[in-house]
């Protein structure tokens, strides 16, 4: 899902240079405003779950679930959870 809506933002931000463009040109045009705000808050959302979720199946894979018997892997997997960490 990270790499997905990351995906997903960035080809956003390449399709709103546009409405950029108009809303620097013509500083009273409020549409564009107006839709690239909407837009903005709604692909800053899409970054900050996208985020969340990493961190927290890191957090799972560090520690484990104690409810759900999930043993935390780390400890089997450094190599492999030292990478996912600094990638998130």
């Amino acid at each position: 899902y990270f790499v997905t809506a990351n995906a997903a933002v960035a080809g956003y931000l390449f399709l709103s240079l546009p409405f950029s463009v108009i809303c620097i040109n013509r500083p009273r045009a409020t549409t564009p405003r107006l839709v690239l705000v909407i837009f903005d808050t709604v692909m800053m959302g899409i970054t900050i779950t996208a985020a969340s979720a990493s961190a927290s199946m890191v957090y799972l894979a560090h520690n484990g679930n104690q409810n759900t018997m999930w043993l935390p892997f780390c400890q089997q997997f450094g190599n492999f959870c030292q990478t996912a960490s600094g990638a998130v």
